[in-house]
């Protein structure tokens, strides 16, 4: 038992490595009460996780609880579905949900997550209830697989033979959909250098995903009023977005595209290219993406300006790297409120 927990405790860590920094598990140690200083990876694991795994002062669970805050949120395309509040507590039914998992032989997940890191064929790793602010409570089912992607290395040309070299490059996909009590549904997709269209992603996801939320019952959230709002009312929303980025379109087809020269610019202070979005808006176009960054508010929320393009299907946003849960609610609830 003790060697199968140090195993676990140097999986996760691996984990952690990818999503998330030395400063945050040190910072969930010392809130454990436990030694936490650390100058690498092999420091955190060696002195200070694993002989507090050993001597049982820190659980597996609460390893993999770590593991669920840094790797479920962010570096994700977000999908977003509804339905009704009667049809959410119906799909979220313990009683339903023993049932599915059983039948698809997923039971153990009930009681304990999987800790995969790149496998051959993607699985579902973790099957949980989670509560929420306000009372809200939610359903979340994980999977994880594997991304494999091409880097051209070389090209040999003998004759009429053209030889090329290629480096196969793995990435760890983690997948996560969450069904909240208030009838919303999250399909969160974890990003990937394959392509930058999510949407076979999706279509497959959904396949995988039907036992436990069937397409038929959710509806898409559109977020083309978010889209519209976060421009129209740019200047009233200065404190809370900064743009890099904005493409307008209509329905001829025509594209205008505004960029800031430099990343760390605000698109709104432009006030030649602003208005000339503007003017195009008058013309019946419309916001098709944008490239913003929610800013860190007064009271420290979210913890760094987190970096959201709104583009692709019409129910999607990303959020592009990592971030904290807190993170990733603040800038869910924002959408939320600003798509309203």
């Amino acid at each position: 038992m003790a060697e199968r927990r140090t195993t676990t405790a140097k999986r996760i860590v691996s984990i952690l490595k990818e999503v998330t920094s030395l400063n945050v598990v040190s910072a969930f140690l010392k809130e454990s009460g436990l030694q936490h200083s650390a100058s690498s990876w092999e420091v955190m694991l060696e002195r200070r996780i694993l002989p507090a795994v050993k001597d049982r002062t820190l659980s597996i669970e609460s390893l993999v609880n770590l593991l669920r805050d840094s790797e479920e949120c962010g570096k994700q395309h977000v999908f977003l579905y509804y339905c009704t509040k009667p049809r959410a507590a119906a799909l979220m039914d313990t009683n339903r949900l023993e049932k599915i998992a059983k039948k698809l032989g997923l039971s153990d997940l009930l009681l304990e997550a999987k800790i995969l890191y790149q496998p051959n064929e993607e699985a579902f790793t973790d099957i949980r209830y989670d509560e929420g602010h306000k009372d809200l409570k939610y359903l979340t089912v994980k999977s994880v697989g594997t991304h494999v992607s091409k880097k051209p290395l070389s090209e040999t040309i003998k004759g009429n033979l053209l030889t090329c070299k290629y480096e196969l490059k793995k990435e760890r996909a983690v997948n996560v959909i969450r069904l909240s009590s208030n009838g919303i549904l999250e399909l969160r997709i974890g990003s990937h250098k394959s392509s930058s269209n999510y949407r076979k992603d999706l279509t497959s996801l959904w396949l995988k995903i039907n036992s436990f939320f069937p397409k038929e019952y959710f509806s898409e959230v559109y977020l083309a009023p978010l889209k519209d709002k976060v421009w129209k009312e740019r200047d009233s929303l200065k404190n809370l977005i900064r743009y890099t980025n904005s493409t307008l379109r209509n329905d001829n087809g025509t594209v205008l595209q505004a960029s800031s020269g430099n990343i760390e610019y605000d698109l709104v202070d432009d006030e030649g290219a602003t208005s000339s979005l503007d003017e195009f808006i008058e013309h019946e176009a419309y916001c098709d993406s944008s490239n913003i960054w929610f800013r860190t508010q007064d009271d420290g929320v979210p913890s760094k300006n987190i970096h959201v393009l709104l583009s692709g299907e019409r129910n999607e946003f990303a959020v592009t790297s990592h971030c904290i849960k807190s993170d990733y609610e603040y800038v869910l609830s924002t959408i939320r409120k600003l798509n309203s």
